[in-house]
């Protein structure tokens, strides 16, 4: 179950993520335009990055460097980078944890990092001051400079200021935190990013039997339909001379018969495919659970349950043909 989330601001419900692990919403107090990611915390990483460093007797002055990889509930990594003034480690999370990552969005994008909300734990850190992305930082900046150089050009070409501009992009750049959230490739020699491929991979076959399912109840649906039609057409001949159309009577009984074992086969199909969904639905929760790869014996499982349902499709590709070859059934089709 995916949790609700508060404006970083006013603290007013931003409403709940939704299953794939993400939100966009507006606050409806202070109309911020806000996204969220959450998802199980899969990688953390805290490095310490000197700014300024003189001598050992004055104070130095340092930032930490956060790389967070976010498993989102639809199976999906995200990944959070972003930096923080001062020595003291001020993120509480620890791998494994599931979190909440909160910010202002321009556009699609996240314009500054909010809060990050570690449900796991129960904590909550609202950046001191929020983290602008690159984007906005390059925007910034190319925004100062611009102000210089145009400084600089209506008042002569002046060395000073020049280089006290310089001096002054210079510590800005040093001094600005940034964030930046991406969507990194899956690589299979990260485990973490094997296990979701293996996960991925079972969630197009379980997605590829869904759209067969539903595909085999619309051919029934049609079979019922045309089988209804036979009939009809049966008893209208028998009614008006049977020894007549004895023949055409024979035809229709024939394809009536198949329709049938079509019928009958489209259901076992069904079945069978709904079953193999559902293992696979039981296999995805296990290895979620416990952060795992899905069994190689299920692997060959699935695979082999497959190969017999392959089967059964041929079955019933070779029972359309006879159908086909049908001459009432060729009429009545020609007729729709």
């Amino acid at each position: 179950m995916t949790p609700y989330v508060n404006c970083p601001t006013c603290d007013r419900s931003l409403g709940r993520v939704l299953e794939d692990g993400s939100l966009k919403a507006q606050c409806p107090s202070c109309k911020t335009h806000y996204g969220a990611v959450f998802g199980k915390l899969s990688h953390w990483s805290s490095t310490l990055e000197p700014l300024f460093y003189w001598s050992p007797k004055l104070p130095r002055l340092v930032r930490r460097r956060y790389d967070f990889r976010i498993t989102t509930p639809g199976r999906c990594i995200k990944q959070l980078r972003f930096s923080m003034l001062g020595e003291a480690d001020q993120v509480p999370v620890h791998p494994g944890d599931r979190i909440s990552v909160i910010y202002s969005t321009r556009g699609t994008q996240l314009e500054k990092l909010m809060a990050i909300h570690n449900h796991s734990r129960g904590r909550l850190l609202r950046m001191p001051s929020p983290i602008p992305s690159r984007r906005h930082l390059l925007e910034t900046r190319g925004t100062v400079a611009s102000t210089v150089i145009l400084g600089a050009v209506l008042g002569g070409i002046d060395l000073g200021l020049m280089s006290l501009g310089a001096a002054t992009l210079l510590l800005y750049h040093c001094l600005t935190d940034s964030a930046q959230l991406t969507t990194p490739d899956l690589q299979m020699q990260n485990p973490v990013d094997a296990r979701l491929l293996d996960e991925l991979k079972l969630v197009a076959q379980q997605r590829s039997l869904e759209n067969r399912i539903e595909e085999l109840r619309q051919d029934i649906q049609e079979i019922q339909t045309l089988s209804k039609t036979l009939h009809a057409l049966r008893r209208k001949m028998m009614a008006v001379n049977p020894q007549l159309y004895a023949s055409r009577v024979a035809n229709l009984e024939a394809a009536i018969r198949l329709l049938k074992q079509r019928a009958t086969h489209n259901q076992r199909l069904i079945d069978e495919y709904a079953q193999t969904i559902q293992m696979i639905e039981i296999e995805l929760e296990s290895v979620s659970l416990a952060d795992q790869l899905p069994m190689e014996d299920f692997s060959r499982q699935i695979e082999q349950r497959l190969q017999e349902l392959r089967t059964l499709e041929a079955e019933n590709r070779n029972l359309h043909l006879q159908l086909e070859a049908q001459e009432e059934v060729r009429r009545m089709s020609r007729g729709y």
